[in-house]
Formats: structure tokens, C-alpha cells, sequence
């Protein structure tokens, strides 16, 4: 988990447009290649937990049909 809190902050660190609206250092190429190494993180930690393929997808995609019920209520 330390190694993917890492990856977070080399994410961040490519984009620092969060920090304040004068700063505009962006670089999509790199962004894209640090979330992808918090992509590998998080696989090896599922590999490593006996976690499978199916069960992260099934717990994803059950993920994302809460979130879009919390969102299709905000809308209401």
C-alpha cells in the first residue's frame, strides 16, 4: 500500500493543476504512465490476497452501479 501511495503522489506530481489555479504543469504522457503503475499496485495486491480476476470484477462493477444510484438521486 506504501508503494501504491507513491505512485499516487507521481500522479500528482504530473498534473500539479490541482494545487492552485496559477499552476499549470501538466504532463498527460507522464499522468497516463504513473496511473497505470497504480493499476500494477493494485493488481499485485489483489494476486498477492488470492483475489481473482472475476472477483475484482464482480466487486467493480458492483462498485459502480451503487455510485450510479447515489448519482442518479442527486439529479432528482
Amino acid at each position: 500500500i506504501q508503494q501504491l501511495m507513491s505512485e499516487i503522489g507521481e500522479v500528482l506530481d504530473a498534473d500539479k493543476r490541482w494545487k492552485n489555479f496559477r499552476n499549470d504543469k501538466y504532463d498527460k504522457e507522464a499522468k497516463v504512465e504513473e496511473i497505470a503503475d497504480c493499476f500494477i499496485v493494485l493488481m499485485n495486491v489483489a494476486m498477492f490476497s488470492d483475489i481473482s480476476p472475476e472477483m475484482l470484477e464482480e466487486s467493480i462493477n458492483e462498485k459502480i452501479k451503487i455510485v450510479k444510484e447515489r448519482i442518479s438521486k442527486i439529479d432528482e
